[in-house]
């Protein structure tokens, strides 16, 4: 066989493997709708009952097998494992489930921090807390309240009619490396300073009918093609205030970067918030099909914040701000950090420190503390999110 027979038989396999887990998804969702609609007569057997507990661990087949067991179950998708209407005392990792092709369905949990790793068509159904899925196919996650998502490595998840509100974190929906997803009905709630969706490695997936109110960015597109995003509302776009000023820094409704191409966002109503002068510009926009980000100068322009225009290239673009403060000396003063597509630097009265991105050598946090390394210095900047700060950096550096 050739090479070029070789690529083809891969492409058909992963093709039929797509379409049969296509077809598993739907049988998934005709069943719980009926499972809603009957949930005391078809599936009683399946329904497993517990009060306030510890945390649920499961790895493997045998052992999903055996928690469910006597219940007229046997993970296939005529008769799926249902674990339902579990309260934990905290949502700390709170059912994790791992290395299984079992049919399993987790519904109406609270509150459940709900970590899944190498499983395949999890379903994840009216619980509350948070979701984190590693190496996993044929996801599926309705009706939840959530207060974070993050996926790595998944093929084929469906998110419908969820609603999260942001907690104390940077991104509240992290997509690495995901293809096929299909967002829907999703209703999000952020705050000052926070993503809505950070994708990175993501194709092939859609968005529609999705509400993001108050974020600084909407959808944060880092090496992410042939995605789209349709009929989607992104609202009171970027309200972070200068430190320094009353200018507020807008916000992107959508910010590519990275090697992403073909994305395609069609149809979407976009509105910026600028708090201090009381008024909302709506900037409806409609896309035709085929058109790229670009085509729509990737939603709303980023304004720099008047403390770093003086030091802000042409075609320079602040990433992300942050009140913080220097800790050198012995001695900490407030001001402002940023770091841009070329350098990171910290502004306030009595300091005014830059690096370019060349000249740094490294990023660590340790809780609150930013550490930046050059050739020559280490600077420590105590800022909230540090962490994130000290990922975005590397990320940056790498480039």
């Amino acid at each position: 066989m050739n090479r070029k027979n070789k690529i083809s038989s891969g492409n058909e396999y992963k093709n039929v493997k797509m379409a049969m887990m296509a077809i598993a998804l739907l049988s998934i969702t005709m069943m719980w709708s009926a499972y809603r609609a009957d949930s005391n007569k078809q599936y009683e057997k399946s329904i497993i009952v517990g009060v306030s507990r510890n945390p649920i661990v499961i790895n493997g087949n045998a052992q999903l097998d055996a928690f469910c067991a006597g219940n007229g179950t046997d993970g296939s998708l005529a008769h799926p494992h249902v674990i339902v209407n579990m309260t934990f005392a905290s949502e700390s990792s709170a059912i994790q489930v791992s290395n299984t092709n079992r049919v399993l369905w987790l519904v109406n949990c609270a509150p459940a921090g709900i970590v899944l790793h190498n499983v395949t068509t999890v379903s994840v159904m009216d619980c509350n807390g948070s979701l984190s899925a590693t190496n996993s196919t044929g996801l599926w996650v309705q009706g939840c309240i959530l207060s974070r998502i993050i996926l790595t490595n998944v093929s084929l998840p469906v998110i419908v009619d969820c609603n999260i509100t942001a907690g104390d974190v940077y991104r509240l929906c992290e997509f690495y490396r995901v293809d096929h997803a299909s967002i829907s009905g999703m209703r999000m709630t952020g705050a000052l300073g926070i993503h809505a969706f950070y994708l990175e490695g993501v194709t092939n997936s859609t968005w529609t009918n999705c509400t993001l109110t108050t974020f600084t960015t909407g959808f944060y597109i880092f090496s992410s093609s042939y995605n789209n995003v349709t009929n989607c509302s992104i609202l009171d776009i970027g309200t972070i205030m200068d430190y320094f000023s009353t200018e507020p820094n807008r916000g992107h409704a959508i910010y590519e970067s990275g090697y992403s191409t073909g994305n395609v966002f069609t149809n979407n109503n976009i509105q910026e918030h600028r708090a201090v002068m009381g008024t909302i510009v709506t900037l409806a926009i409609v896309v035709a099909a085929g058109c790229t980000a670009a085509g729509i100068a990737i939603g709303v322009a980023r304004k720099p914040r008047s403390a770093f225009k003086k030091k802000l290239d042409a075609g320079e673009t602040i990433i992300r701000t942050a009140r913080a403060r220097l800790l050198a000396g012995g001695t900490s003063e407030n001001g402002f950090l940023a770091l841009t597509d070329r350098k990171i630097a910290f502004t306030s009265p009595g300091h005014d420190v830059a690096a370019w991105l060349g000249q740094v050598t490294g990023a660590t946090a340790t809780g609150n503390t930013l550490s930046i390394t050059t050739d020559k210095t280490s600077t420590k900047i105590d800022v909230a999110h540090a962490l994130d700060w000290a990922e975005a950096i590397t990320r940056k550096i790498k480039e």
